[in-house]
């Protein structure tokens, strides 16, 4: 089922590729657990019915290893395009075979902040990427690609990404009224702070809320262990804290503890159906992380994120697990609730204000605009620049058509807005004069651009070979170079 907000996530998309011809790269900013699987299926569901891309070039993907988020996409994807699923594992093998050398590809891409960072020792995405041209927007434009990129922290990402200008574009999704987001948690003071379990005291405290909060009212707590192994954060610590606290008196229960050591957590969703019947406590090591969707909340009582001298913000956001739909009001999520606060801060300035954007470049940051911070990226600056300045659309078209048929140049159904932060405020005239997003990469060479006075200027590098050599229509335009 594709809900109304998932479907209006697709659609602004989808309008966003038909109004630029230039966009490579759409981003969708979603808070966590809020249905992006719809809007991209959505999303394939027009490409494909509509025969824009065959269902053999569609292909989504990720960073993640976990393969709970491969066999979870799958499930709730069209069967037509389960062999184009991959995680890490299967990009630089399978995925990377398969798509060399294709034309016509949408590229879906999950959790786009994940094994994405390039440079001397890129990681696998971001190498991948490299080694197969998709990350050369020269590549990509002869062989219509395009992206679309999904994340509730694209971080290092969107700060790259917003370096490669007219060829991006973000998208920011709205859930329905009955989503329950970070926002919706710290309002109803379900955030907590984080403390350090292997503190007792704090391990005591923690205790007593369980009991003040619920009391004989039997919850599964879930409690996220700390990495470290070797100073006193360890994991072992924390779960003999709680044991020794819970066995203290709080409850009047035998202390039972039952040991999973074979990391399998298939079954989680089946225990938590079930209400228990004492409280029981869950102890989760590199479990249940982003890929992972829980269905069944209205037994939990609280979720313990990982505790952290230092945290990374993109992390803390990321273990909201109980984020979404169906979300009880008894509910309490303990995280370093300050992030959350920067990171509203970071959704409401329609993502200006800085977000967890600091590290080493990523492959958002793709070969134009390496070449441009690095300023070997040169604009054409033609001293033969020919231009002509058309008072209607219909006009600018057919002049276009019949000037640049001989390279099967069309001007298609894109409005050819100017959207960069210096020219959306120029006219048609303007833009033209000041060889706006002529480059000397290869097809380059001619631009169409509508302006602020909603005229329309055609204009290319009279030097270039594919230049037409006659000009004809100029009578239909009402202002030229010549």
């Amino acid at each position: 089922m594709i809900y109304d907000n998932q479907q209006a996530t697709a659609d602004n998309v989808r309008k966003a590729f038909e109004e630029n011809e230039d966009l490579l790269y759409v981003l969708v900013a979603a808070f966590t657990q809020s249905g992006k699987t719809g809007a991209m299926i959505a999303l394939i569901k027009y490409y494909i019915v509509n025969a824009l891309v065959p269902p053999e070039n569609v292909f989504i993907i990720t960073g993640l290893s976990d393969v709970l988020w491969k066999a979870q996409t799958k499930d709730r994807c069209p069967e037509t395009i389960h062999s184009n699923v991959f995680h890490l594992n299967n990009l630089n093998g399978t995925f990377k075979n398969v798509v060399t050398g294709k034309k016509d590809i949408l590229i879906l891409i999950d959790e786009l902040h994940i094994a994405c960072e390039s440079g001397d020792k890129p990681q696998t995405l971001a190498k991948v990427f490299e080694e197969i041209g998709l990350s050369n927007p020269d590549y990509c434009y002869e062989n219509n690609i395009k992206f679309v990129e999904f994340s509730a922290t694209p971080g290092k990402v969107l700060r790259d990404r917003k370096r490669t200008e007219e060829r991006f574009h973000i998208v920011k999704d709205t859930p329905p009224p009955n989503y329950v987001g970070p926002r919706e948690l710290l309002k109803k003071g379900q955030l907590r702070p984080i403390t350090d379990l292997t503190d007792g005291m704090e391990a005591w405290r923690l205790i007593k809320f369980i009991r003040n909060q619920w009391a004989d009212n039997y919850k599964y707590h879930i409690i996220r262990l700390p990495k470290k192994m070797n100073d006193k954060t360890t994991a072992k610590s924390v779960i003999k804290r709680c044991a020794e606290v819970h066995g203290c008196g709080l409850f009047e229960t035998s202390l039972d503890l039952t040991y999973a050591g074979d990391g399998t957590i298939d079954n989680i969703e089946s225990i938590l159906s079930v209400k228990p019947k004492k409280h029981i406590f869950i102890f989760l090591k590199d479990k249940i992380k982003c890929a992972k969707t829980i269905d069944n909340k209205q037994h939990i009582g609280i979720w313990f994120s990982r505790y952290a001298k230092k945290y990374s913000p993109s992390a803390v956001i990321q273990d909201l697990r109980l984020t979404g739909y169906n979300v009880p009001r008894d509910v309490f999520i303990f995280c370093d609730v300050d992030t959350v606060r920067g990171y509203l801060g970071w959704w409401d300035s329609n993502f200006q204000t800085p977000f967890d954007e600091t590290g080493r470049a990523t492959r958002g940051l793709d070969q134009w605009a390496v070449n441009l911070i690095n300023r070997d990226f040169q604009p054409l600056r033609t001293t033969n620049l020919k231009w002509f300045i058309f008072d209607t659309r219909e006009y600018a078209s057919h002049f276009v058509e019949s000037n640049f048929k001989h390279i099967n140049y069309k001007m298609g159904s894109a409005p050819y807005k100017a959207n960069g932060e210096n020219e959306c405020n120029k006219t048609a005239k303007e833009l033209a004069v000041s060889q706006y997003q002529l480059s000397k990469s290869k097809n380059r060479f001619k631009r169409i651009v509508c302006g602020s006075d909603d005229k329309y200027a055609v204009y290319w590098d009279g030097d270039n070979s594919d230049a037409p050599m006659e000009i004809v229509d100029t009578h239909l335009a009402s202002e030229s170079s010549e």
